[in-house]
C-alpha cells in the first residue's frame, strides 16, 4: 500500500467517524472548539489504521469515485449516531411533559448541545444523562461499536445495507415508551392534584383557583421530582443499554 493509499484509507476512518462525532452526545456541543474535535478525530483514525485495510474491490480512480466513498462512510457513521439521538429524544419528551403539567411550559432554556430552545426539565434530564452517560464510559462503548464496524462493515464498500438493519420504527416506540415512563409519575400526581383543587372549588366558590392551582401545582411537582430522582439512574442505564444493542446489532447483523 502506496502513501497515497494510506491518505484514502485514513479519509476515508476519519469521515466515518466525523458522521458520529456530529450526533455524538456532548462531543456534538458546539461549545467545545472545531480545533480539539479535528483533533480527536485525526487521532481516532491514526489509531484504528493499523486493522484496518481497503477493500479489494474498491477502485479510487477520480475524485468523483473518491467524494462517492466519503459519503457513504459519513451516512454510515450518522447512521450510528442516529440511533443515539432518537433515543435521548425521549428525554425531550419526558421533559415537555413533566413542564405542561406543573406549570413550566411557558418557560424555555438553551440547549447546550445545539443552542436551540428546550424546556427546562428536559434541560436538567439531559445533563444528568450526560454525566451518567461520561460516568459509566458510553462515549467509550460508542466508539468502540464504531471500531468494530470497520471489522464487519469494510471501509470503501459499495453497497450500503446498514440502514435496512435499522429499525426507525422501533427505535422511536421504545424511545416514546421511555419517555411517557419518565414523565407518568408527574401525570398521574398533577392529574390528582387538580382534581383536589376541584373539589376544593366546588366546596369554597369564591377560592381563586387559579392564583391558588399554579404555586400548589409546581411545589407538587418540585417536590416529586426531588423524590423520584435517584430513581431515574436505572431509567438512564436502561436506555443507554438499548442504545448499545441497537449500535451492536447494526454491527453484526450487517449483511
Amino acid at each position: 500500500m502506496n502513501f497515497s493509499d494510506y491518505l484514502i484509507l485514513m479519509g476515508l476512518i476519519f469521515t466515518r467517524f466525523s458522521g458520529l462525532f456530529a450526533l455524538l452526545p456532548v462531543f456534538s456541543s458546539k461549545n467545545i472548539p472545531w480545533q480539539i474535535k479535528a483533533a480527536v478525530l485525526i487521532f481516532i483514525s491514526m489509531a484504528v489504521m493499523p486493522i484496518v485495510s481497503l477493500s479489494t474491490s474498491v477502485a479510487i480512480t477520480s475524485f468523483m469515485d473518491l467524494a462517492y466513498h466519503l459519503v457513504i462512510e459519513f451516512i454510515i457513521g450518522l447512521s450510528f449516531g442516529l440511533v443515539i439521538e432518537l433515543f435521548l429524544s425521549s428525554l425531550y419528551l419526558a421533559g415537555g411533559l413533566l413542564d405542561r403539567n406543573i406549570g413550566f411550559s411557558m418557560v424555555n432554556v438553551i440547549s447546550p448541545t445545539d443552542q436551540s430552545s428546550m424546556p427546562v426539565s428536559a434541560n436538567l434530564y439531559y445533563i444528568f444523562a450526560m454525566m451518567i452517560f461520561l460516568f459509566t464510559d458510553g462515549h467509550h462503548i460508542v466508539i468502540q461499536a464504531l471500531i468494530e464496524s470497520l471489522k464487519t462493515i469494510p471501509i470503501g464498500g459499495d453497497v450500503i445495507n446498514i440502514i435496512m438493519v435499522m429499525d426507525f420504527t422501533e427505535i422511536i416506540s421504545q424511545a416514546f415508551i421511555l419517555g411517557v415512563r419518565m414523565a407518568a409519575p408527574f401525570i398521574i400526581t398533577i392529574m390528582v392534584a387538580n382534581i383536589i383543587l376541584g373539589m376544593l372549588s366546588k366546596a369554597m366558590p369564591g377560592m381563586n383557583v387559579f392564583m391558588i392551582g399554579m404555586p400548589f401545582k409546581i411545589f407538587v411537582g418540585l417536590a416529586l421530582f426531588s423524590l423520584i430522582m435517584p430513581a431515574y439512574y436505572n431509567t438512564f442505564i436502561e436506555l443507554y443499554k438499548l442504545i448499545y444493542n441497537y449500535l451492536y446489532d447494526m454491527v453484526y447483523n450487517y449483511l
